[in-house]
């Protein structure tokens, strides 16, 4: 609420987790799960780290044609998926940057040169 000034009085103090995004938070750090991890481990490749180790297999097609396919049991698009949908409850959006056209302002960018150390 504002004073007769303008001014803000009471409430939270900035930064103060709200109880939904603090329970996530806790939710998180009880599996041990990061988002940022996970979206990082992604952008490099490493599906090892991602616990890519069992397959389920499945048959596509019918009678003579019928293939038997090996898909890993918790697809990298529904893992990328939920990581990126936790991301705004345990970290800050960034602030716009302005653009000048030029591609290292790109956060996946960023992203992939830091993982592979180019910078």
């Amino acid at each position: 609420m504002a004073d007769k000034d303008g001014k803000k009085t009471g409430g939270r103090i900035a930064g103060t987790p709200n109880k939904r995004n603090q329970h996530i938070a806790d939710l998180a750090e009880e599996l041990d799960c990061d988002p940022a991890r996970i979206l990082m481990f992604f952008a490099k490749g490493d599906y090892a780290s991602l616990g890519y180790e069992e397959f389920q297999s499945r048959i596509v097609g019918k009678g003579d044609n019928a293939l038997l396919v090996d898909e890993l049991t918790i697809s990298p698009e529904l893992r990328k998926a939920s990581a990126s949908d936790l991301m705004p409850y345990l970290h800050g959006k960034r602030k716009p940057v302005d653009s000048t056209g030029d591609d290292s302002s790109d956060l996946f960018s960023l992203l992939l040169e830091a993982v592979d150390g180019n910078k």
